[in-house]
């Protein structure tokens, strides 16, 4: 041994894998209980370079371990074999002798490459002289595992020809292909069941689930076979038929679908079994399941050896009756499992279209976790167009029976380098909780603790900043991820320009469990004065745990007081400093008004008339020849207009302030050519009174009548019918109201 362990050390170090043969090769090696020699597996950055050159990082490590380099080529490939403690971006991980850090992830230490090259180096140095000492203080050695025999009878012919024609009491057996394989179908779900269910079952099992639409898994059996040797009962669903099944009487921590493998430590009395689900999208992913799977076996300890459906197994009626005290399922009538489309998610209800029924059923989901209800809105997890699985039932109604996603399949997207959204669950003055996954049935929140100052840190905000005024409790934001490495994530302020990924779904084809439309809104408020008052008192109150942290509080509330006021009092003598100068405008304005009524040619004319009507219709006609082209007299024709009782009288006394005439003839012009819906004129409805929602006032014909501006203060009542003609009914001033 001590001699394959020798030829381990010269084929690995100071090698860089750079093809995936060469990488499952490296990581069974990693994943031996024999290796006796320490790994430290370096990445390469962005550019294809180690943080440190790989002689160097050998240099320092000296005998003490191997020296790997993982070639960005087979990147991806690391991450899905190797998982949370795969090293990327530069990062190094240090995996200790044996095989216990597959169980334990803690146990491979990273060293991430934001450290100096020296401390890198050293931070390498320092575990490795740790390992040593740990593996000097431990006992001489442990006793290799022995796989128990397995007492079960070889494939019986005979037998599964019996169980085709139904025999009274079919046994496992029956459909045994090897010793240690089982292709169930509808025939022997039941015996699956039993045996998967069994309070008493002392051996670890696999239920491996059909490809969807296929026949064959996308696990390859062989390989696992060959794997696993002995060590596990392995049960194949040969058929639809025995998959719907199964999915009905299983509870849902038993399930497995959609070419899926679940794994069963054995039971030995307990109440349930903490098994795992190892999702599948492909034949791609096979050898990685496999790999998963023979590691989930060997760490499986087991008394004795075990038998299924044969002679040594536990008692089929047994098993049945635990079966049915624990599930509740086992004797449950049968209920068909069909397959359905979301027609519609309208509010609280969606309606799901089975088979070729002409009429959408109402749905609702079985086994809702009574957070996800009261956090998640329907559209957050249903969607227009969705396939669903569930049972019918009478005629207008449908149960959906959920396949929750595997968190860590959904945040597979959510690496350095991508800004995500999640949601604030808690937050106080110098920290906030960052949920981007929501808790399932089978799985807790993911839940990330996000420090002010590992924020803020390299922004233009203060990293001692109170985080309180900026972030609420239920709030969406967005983060850029900077790190994310064994569980541990480093995230940043994102850019406003920033494109915040889509957030995976809980259910298959679903929509984002998380709208992000607004996630990067609370960047304004970083930059803005806010203060501990525009926080809901509630909220402020929950986020004070302890007397310093009230003294805190009270200090900060007391500094953004202060502050408040002398920017009050500052913003009081700017107020006054621009009421002066409007003044002044103003009164620059109606000087400006009447050098041009001076100037106009047709002011020298003003008092050879017999009347005010007479003189102020020759102004109209006279200034639209000044005003209007030949061509937009053509094709805007004046209309008629008339005056009413109390015009002149009006006119005659905004004249008397400073009103200019002109000014009002130009606009009565821009009235009768059609024009009054130009912007500058402020052409509105007049109202009953000074509110926006007042009715509307109207003249003693029912014609609607209209305000718009003339120039200052100065505005224009008037009225247009049916036929076009105007009348004009009085001028005003902005506050007065229609005499």
């Amino acid at each position: 041994m001590a001699r394959a362990n020798a030829n381990a050390h010269d084929a690995y170090d100071g090698k860089i894998i750079k093809d995936p043969f060469a990488l499952l090769e490296f990581v069974n090696w990693l994943r031996r209980s024999t290796r006796d020699t320490a790994c430290v597996l370096l990445s390469q950055d962005a550019h294809g370079d180690p943080h440190v050159p790989l002689d160097q990082v050998r240099k320092t490590v000296g005998s003490r371990a191997v020296t790997v380099v993982l070639d960005n080529a087979v990147q991806q490939s690391a991450r899905n074999q190797l998982g949370i403690v795969n090293p990327h971006h530069g990062a190094v991980r240090i995996f200790p002798p044996g095989d216990a850090w597959c169980d334990d992830s803690s146990l491979v230490y990273c060293v991430l490459s934001a450290l100096p090259p020296q401390e890198f180096l050293a931070r390498i140095d320092d575990k490795l002289n740790a390992l040593a000492a740990a593996s000097r203080n431990k006992p001489a050695a442990a006793a290799l595992r022995v796989s128990a025999p397995t007492p079960t009878p070889r494939y019986n012919a005979a037998a599964a020809a019996r169980a085709k024609h139904h025999t009274e009491k079919p046994s496992l057996a029956d459909v045994r292909e090897d010793h240690k394989l089982f292709r169930i179908d509808a025939a022997y779900a039941p015996l699956c069941c039993n045996a998967i269910l069994s309070p008493g079952r002392q051996y670890p099992c696999i239920l491996v689930s059909l490809a969807p639409g296929g026949a064959e898994p996308y696990l390859n059996m062989p390989e696992l076979l060959h794997e696993i040797e002995s060590d596990a009962v392995v049960f194949e669903i040969a058929d639809s038929q025995a998959e719907d099944w199964l999915r009905e009487h299983l509870p849902p921590w038993a399930r497995a679908y959609s070419g899926a493998c679940r794994f069963f430590p054995p039971r030995n009395g307990s109440a349930r079994t903490p098994s795992r689900l190892y999702r599948m999208y492909g034949h791609t992913d096979s050898p990685r399941v496999v790999g998963e799977l023979a590691e989930a076996v060997w760490n499986t300890a087991y008394p004795g050896g075990y038998s299924v459906g044969g002679a040594g197994s536990p008692g089929e009626e047994d098993d049945a009756a635990s079966a049915g005290e624990n599930t509740g399922h086992a004797r449950a009538p049968q209920r068909a499992l069909v397959s359905g489309v979301v027609e519609m998610v309208l509010g609280s209800a969606a309606y799901v279209r089975v088979g070729d029924e002409r009429t959408p059923r109402k749905a609702t989901i079985a086994e809702l976790p009574h957070m996800l209800a009261e956090t998640q809105p329907l559209e957050t997890l249903l969607r227009k167009g969705q396939h669903v699985r569930g049972h019918a039932a009478g005629t207008s109604e449908f149960e959906i029976v959920p396949e929750w996603s595997n968190p860590e399949t959904a945040l597979r997207a959510y690496a350095p380098g991508v800004t995500v959204a999640g949601r604030v669950t808690y937050v106080c003055e110098d920290m906030l909780r960052f949920m981007v996954y929501p808790a399932l049935v089978d799985s807790p929140a993911v839940e990330i603790v996000v420090r002010g100052p590992d924020l803020f840190a390299g922004t233009a905000v203060n990293t001692n900043a109170d985080m309180r005024p900026v972030f609420s409790r239920g709030a969406t934001i967005a983060l850029h991820i900077e790190e994310r490495d064994a569980g541990e994530w480093l995230f940043s302020l994102p850019s406003p320009a920033d494109t915040v990924i889509e957030p995976p779904s809980v259910l298959p084809e679903g929509p984002a469990w998380l709208p992000a439309a607004d996630a990067l809104a609370y960047l304004s408020r970083l930059h803005m004065h806010s203060t501990l008052a525009d926080v809901p008192v509630e909220s402020l109150l929950e986020t004070v745990d302890s007397v310093p942290s009230a003294k805190t509080t009270i200090r900060t509330m007391h500094r953004q007081l202060t502050e408040a006021q002398t920017e009050n009092r500052r913003l009081e003598q700017a107020n006054e400093q621009l009421r002066e100068e409007n003044a002044d405008l103003v009164k620059r304005n109606r000087e400006y008004e009447k050098s041009i009524a001076e100037t106009n040619p047709l002011a020298v004319f003003s008092g050879r008339f017999a009347s005010a009507r007479e003189e102020l219709d020759w102004q109209l006609r006279a200034q639209s020849l000044l005003q209007f082209t030949v061509e937009e007299r053509g094709r805007r024709p004046l209309a008629q207009w008339s005056y009413g009782g109390g015009f002149f009288d009006s006119l005659a006394e905004c004249e008397h302030g400073d009103m200019s005439r002109w000014s009002l003839i130009r606009t009565m012009l821009l009235v009768l050519a059609g024009k009054e819906t130009l912007s500058g004129l402020r052409h509105h409805q007049l109202r009953t009174g000074r509110g926006g929602d007042n009715p509307g006032r109207k003249d003693e014909h029912g014609n609607t009548i209209y305000r718009c501006n003339v120039h200052g203060q100065y505005r224009l009542h008037f009225t247009r019918d049916g036929a076009g003609c105007v009348t004009f009914l009085s001028v005003n001033t902005h506050d007065d109201l229609l005499l």
